[in-house]
């Protein structure tokens, strides 16, 4: 095998490489962290999933939907604008938000229930008296 294959193991993986995967973990782990997170997901180039919190069966059917629909947002705000870069594709609903992170080698997914809307009091109280 030439060092320019890929073996298939690697092929379906960008996770083979230590550092990417140890970097890869110490995010994941500083995200869950946090109360509102529910689940992260990474996504190979191919598709597939790597790291997860995910079960794995909801974990391939996600990011089999995911990878297309974010290449997709990422092409369309290209042909908008050729000299725009996309940070993060942002897809909320009433009970739960989707952030993805589109980056090169491969899509960080985070899922989340979605903080309220801060609301202002009914009737606001002022201090100053009107003349």
């Amino acid at each position: 095998m030439a060092e320019d294959d890929v073996s298939p193991i690697m092929a379906y993986s960008h996770l083979n490489i230590p550092e990417l995967k140890k970097a890869t973990t110490k995010i994941m782990r500083r995200i869950q962290k946090n109360k509102i997170v529910l689940d992260t997901l990474v996504i190979n180039n191919f598709g597939l999933p790597g790291e997860t919190t995910m079960k794995q069966m909801m974990a391939t059917i996600t990011s089999r939907v995911l990878k297309p629909f974010t290449m997709r947002c990422v092409h369309t705000i290209r042909e908008i604008n050729p000299s725009d870069t996309p940070l993060t594709v942002r897809v909320t609903s009433t009970n739960y938000e989707i952030i993805i992170i589109p980056e090169r080698d491969f899509l960080l997914v985070v899922f989340h229930t979605p903080q309220p809307a801060p609301t202002l009091p009914y009737t606001i109280k002022t201090t100053r008296k009107h003349r």
